[in-house]
């Protein structure tokens, strides 16, 4: 564990999460003075398993939660546009880990790979909130799923809502190829089919 000189730097990186280097961003243990209760301790959970989360993610399979960092502010103060994409990459990410598609190419060489991705900005997000992204499929294709997104505040605020279309592609041909048999049926399981 590498840990900074105090409370000063907050941060105490843990490692990686599995061998996913975009989440091990995250994986840390936060320690912020809120003033009321001290310091408090806010893991990276990989998913919410709060039993108060909002209703508004009722219907999203995959739920990330995480704080927000102070370097994803820009000069006005809050979490800047861009960033908003990577928090839904982090989503799908674990989105395409859960079904079996996402990262391991050895044996397939079939995986997702990004067509297109929106972003509906509703709410601005500042450090030192902590945010959850739900993902979930709304429809499949033969060769392609799209996913939508939400982002919500810890105090149940929408922040964002997007999506995102992923082709099934063979990354030895370089070209888009059916849905596999066994993720599709994963991604029906996930979306209630």
């Amino acid at each position: 564990m590498v840990e900074g000189a105090g409370l000063e730097n907050r941060w105490a990186l843990t490692g990686l999460v599995g061998s996913n280097p975009t989440l091990s961003v995250i994986s840390k243990l936060i320690l912020r003075e809120d003033g009321r209760h001290g310091a408090t301790v806010l893991p990276y959970t990989g998913t919410t398993l709060q039993s108060t989360m909002p209703s508004q993610l009722d219907g999203y399979p995959v739920q990330v939660t995480f704080p927000v960092q102070w370097g994803e502010m820009d000069a006005y103060g809050h979490v800047n546009n861009s960033v908003f994409f990577r928090y839904f990459e982090i989503a799908r990410i674990e989105f395409l880990d859960r079904i079996g598609f996402g990262g391991d190419f050895e044996d397939i060489k079939i995986g997702g790979i990004l067509h297109s991705t929106s972003c509906r900005f509703r709410s601005t997000l500042k450090y030192p909130e902590t945010i959850t992204v739900g993902a979930r499929v709304s429809e499949v294709g033969d060769d392609r799923f799209t996913l939508e997104y939400i982002i919500l505040t810890e105090d149940a605020t929408i922040a964002a809502n997007g999506e995102s279309v992923v082709v099934s592609f063979d990354y030895e041909t370089r070209t888009k190829t059916p849905i596999p048999a066994a993720v599709r049926e994963k991604i029906d399981e996930f979306s209630g089919s």
